[in-house]
Parts: structure tokens; sequence; C-alpha cells
């Protein structure tokens, strides 16, 4: 996507990454709490009891103490297990710089404000898209699109588009989406943003899927096996003709 709306040309010299403080996770304020209460639950177990009563009384009363004590650390750990489980993950950010290239079929799920699309490319060994099908906003993708400088290339990893990105249309409207520069993707389109200037909406969700291909030796032997197929239909009908003459003779 294009950054300049003067001169219609990207310019990463005025793309600055804001950067932010760390904020702790939800998850992670909640293992925090949790691990206060279970080291409270566990300081407050009955002690073992050392009193001046029967050796068996006090022993049944120091066993209870230990059951009690054991069963609110395994309690503690579990918690805090399901909190570490339960915690989303953080995602990486998107390089800067564009993937591998490499020819093969991706099928793309994108997502962010108000678009979504589910779209599957076709590349060749350079990583230029040649064929693309799918529907963009509930339309279907009439072909590709040179709007916002698209170059259209798709690389097998990140970063899967680059700053120009992939542009493509549908009877209703022209989408571009690119690396916006700032670790993460981003996408317009050209009813709203006519120029194609950066950066649209982002981030921009890309959930991409390599279509698999069968390798050359598996198409060797899926050719081996028809073949062997067919020479035993014919086997079995010539079988089957020698046991009608012979009834016949």
């Amino acid at each position: 996507m294009r950054m300049n709306l003067a001169t219609g040309r990207g310019n990463f010299s005025c793309l600055v990454p804001q950067l932010t403080p760390a904020v702790p996770e939800p998850g992670s304020w909640a293992m925090m709490r949790l691990g206060f209460a279970a080291f409270g639950a566990v300081r407050h177990t009955p002690a073992i009891n050392r009193s001046r009563s029967s050796p068996e009384s006090n022993q049944r009363k120091n066993d209870r103490g230990r059951s009690l004590n054991m069963r609110n650390t395994l309690f503690a750990f579990a918690i805090s297990a399901t909190v570490i489980v339960a915690s989303p993950a953080l995602a990486d950010p998107v390089p800067p710089t564009t993937g591998t290239p490499a020819a093969g079929i991706f099928d793309v799920v994108y997502s962010g404000g108000t678009y979504s699309g589910n779209v599957q490319v076709t590349t060749d060994a350079s990583g230029h898209v040649t064929v693309i099908t799918g529907t963009a906003n509930g339309d279907a993708i009439t072909g590709l699109s040179t709007y916002a400088a698209a170059d259209n290339y798709f690389y097998s990893t990140p970063s899967y588009v680059s700053f120009n990105g992939l542009s493509f249309s549908t009877l209703a409207n022209t989408f571009g989406i690119g690396n916006t520069g700032l670790g993460d993707y981003g996408i317009t389109d050209i009813l709203s943003n006519p120029s194609g200037a950066c950066c649209g909406t982002h981030p921009l969700t890309l959930s991409v899927t390599r279509a698999a291909v069968p390798e050359p030796a598996a198409w060797a032997m899926m050719l081996v096996g028809f073949g062997g197929i067919g020479m035993a239909m014919r086997r079995s009908r010539r079988k089957s003709g020698n046991i009608t003459l012979a009834q016949l003779a």
C-alpha cells in the first residue's frame, strides 16, 4: 500500500513505531492473585499437633494436617495450570521484510474492522500471484488489481505480503492488503481510500494455510496403481472368457 498522498509512492521514512510499556496480561494478573491465595491457604492449614494427647490421637491429627496441606498445594498448582492454558498467547509481530517465495496454492482467511475475506492465491516460483479466487466482504473476487500500487506477490512465510501488497477486486469494491511496516498487516479499499494511502485498517489478522500438492513420486505411484488395476481387470475378463468356452465345449 502507498504512503505518500502527494507522490503516490511508499515511503517508510515517516513510519515511526510507537513504543508502549509492557502491560501484564489479564492471565498474568490472575495467576499472581491465585498464587497469593494458594500461599495463604497453605499457610493457614492445620499445623502438626504437638500436644500431650495420646500418640495415636496426635498421629491422626498430624496425618489430617499433612493431607490438607498437600490437597491445598495440589489445588493451587491445578488452578495455576488452568490459568496458563487459558491465557491467550501474544501474536508475534509481522517482520518488515518479505518471506520466502515459493510456487504453491495458499488459502488465506483475513479479518479486521469491517473487513473479512476467504481468499485462495496461486503463486509461481518467484511468489507472483497468477490466480486469485474467493470472497471479500461476502462478494466474489473477480481478479487481481493494481490498486494502491500493489505488486501482487504472496510469500510462503511471514511477511506474506510486502508494503505494496496484494490487491483484488469484486463487483462492489477493490481492496488492498499490505505490510504496514509497524509490525502488522493492514487493509484498505478504493471506495473509502481512493488514493490507496497507508495504512487503512490495522492490525489485520491473516491465517494462511498452504494447500497440499501431490509430489511427482505420488503421481507416479497413482499411475502405477491405476495401471495395476487395469491389468487385473483384463486378466479377470480373460479367465471368465476361458471358463465360458470350456463350458460350451
